[in-house]
């Protein structure tokens, strides 16, 4: 099928996205698919991405020789067709969101959850892969397209980081992961892109994050709540590292407030998967959007961070049998 629409499209510029602050598998599923339609029809390919790639994923292009170029935001007014990839919501597009009404897009996701695929030309959506690397390899091999040793090991790359280095891999993964081999990958090479010490600013945040934390018994999980500047997602798996079961990292941005979730595997509230379970409530109620994994969440909400953290405390008492404050964090009065 998306062979197909972009062969029957008849476009003349094709740009292609992903969330802000792309991490390893949208930047290693965007390469590989502005490379999939070079190979399938002649036309202009331009990148444009909503911000900076995220730390890790500039870390890992570095390593692996590669380059990713972003043309300006503006540069969307020329195109015929935008793919959208390993993006859940409009929210996660920044300014690129306020494009959608007027370009034709097609999205390449596996999010539990996808609010884009309602508007979109065409789908290829999968909640059961791991990464949307994973997709991307699957186009590929359905094809019969050579993806090459580079590519490939990148591919790897995407597929370790969102699968957390193959723990919440299944059969699928492995076969994609022995596909990538195949191709040329390098499983060695893609861990080596992958490893990094974190710099002393992100250290800072991390340190931070921990001292700031507000710790809750809930039912049976240790949940830890706090609040930073920067590095929210290293600071929320920093807080899992040290021993909670859930951890919630909530940053001041414009227009709102950034929550990032990380929850152990099946960790679940009542009959509800917890991150699932606050990023529905809290946009509910806050206003804002957000989505993910069952176990990697984020949302922008629509108030400060004491509002939301005021807001997390009442759906945790709500939804939970136990609740008890072990820590008070200082999130409270933060900002």
């Amino acid at each position: 099928y998306f062979k197909d629409h972009l062969v029957k499209g008849n476009y003349r510029k094709v740009c292609l996205t992903a969330h802000n602050n792309a991490d390893p598998d949208a930047v290693a599923s965007l390469i590989a698919i502005k490379e999939l339609v070079k190979k399938l029809i002649s036309v202009d390919v331009e990148v444009v991405l909503p911000t900076q790639v995220s730390a890790v994923s500039k870390q890992v292009l570095s390593n692996l020789n590669m380059t990713l170029e972003s043309s300006p935001i503006d540069s969307l007014r020329s195109c015929d067709l935008l793919i959208i990839i390993d993006t859940s919501s409009s929210q996660q597009l920044g300014e690129i969101a306020r494009y959608l009404r007027e370009i034709k897009y097609v999205v390449i996701d596996h999010h539990d959850i996808n609010r884009l695929c309602e508007g979109a030309e065409l789908c290829v959506y999968d909640p059961l892969r791991k990464s949307t690397s994973e997709i991307v390899s699957s186009i590929y091999a359905y094809l019969n397209l050579s993806i090459g040793k580079e590519l490939s090991t990148l591919l790897i790359t995407g597929i370790l980081y969102d699968s957390k280095h193959l723990i919440l891999a299944d059969e699928v993964t492995f076969s994609a992961m022995v596909y990538l081999i195949k191709c040329g990958g390098s499983y060695r090479e893609a861990l080596k892109a992958l490893r990094k010490t974190p710099g002393i600013p992100e250290r800072i945040a991390r340190l931070r994050g921990v001292a700031r934390s507000h710790i809750i018994r809930v039912d049976n999980y240790l949940v830890a709540i706090t609040c930073v500047g920067a590095y929210e997602s290293s600071v929320a798996r920093a807080l899992i590292e040290v021993g909670a079961d859930a951890a919630i990292v909530m940053s001041s941005q414009k227009g709102g407030c950034r929550v990032d979730i990380r929850c152990k595997e099946g960790m679940v509230i009542g009959d509800r998967y917890l991150g699932e379970l606050i990023v529905n409530e809290l946009t509910k109620s806050l206003g804002g959007e957000g989505g993910g994994h069952k176990g990697a969440l984020g949302a922008l909400v629509k108030a400060d961070v004491p509002t939301v953290f005021n807001e997390l405390i009442k759906v945790l008492r709500k939804y939970s049998k136990e609740f008890k404050v072990l820590e008070e964090g200082v999130c409270r009065e933060y900002g």
